[in-house]
């Protein structure tokens, strides 16, 4: 029972990257993202039905595990140079 939400959040980040990419923005996608991951921790929180704590964790997964790439992919398109978007990626994921 734990790998159908990994499953879910596997298919939402590859088609949120994919959407991302087609429609050339990323904030708006990673704020959707984390409205998401915060549909599925409200769930968790104030709900005591296990099949509600159960689809709160598709809904957390899918969220919190597709901001990180995007957040990662929209730092290396936002600077420039390769030098400066390796320092860039590297702390952005070290303070992370």
């Amino acid at each position: 029972m734990t790998v159908p939400p990994y499953v879910v959040a596997c298919i939402v980040c590859i088609a949120s990257g994919f959407m991302a990419d087609r429609f050339k923005t990323r904030g708006v996608f990673l704020i959707g993202n984390n409205c998401i991951t915060l549909m599925g921790l409200i769930m968790l929180i104030t709900s005591h039905n296990p099949q509600v704590k159960y689809a709160g964790t598709f809904f957390l997964a899918a969220g919190a595990y597709t901001t990180s790439p995007q957040g990662v992919a929209w730092t290396g398109n936002n600077i420039g140079g390769s030098m400066k978007r390796g320092v860039g990626i590297a702390m952005q994921v070290g303070f992370g």
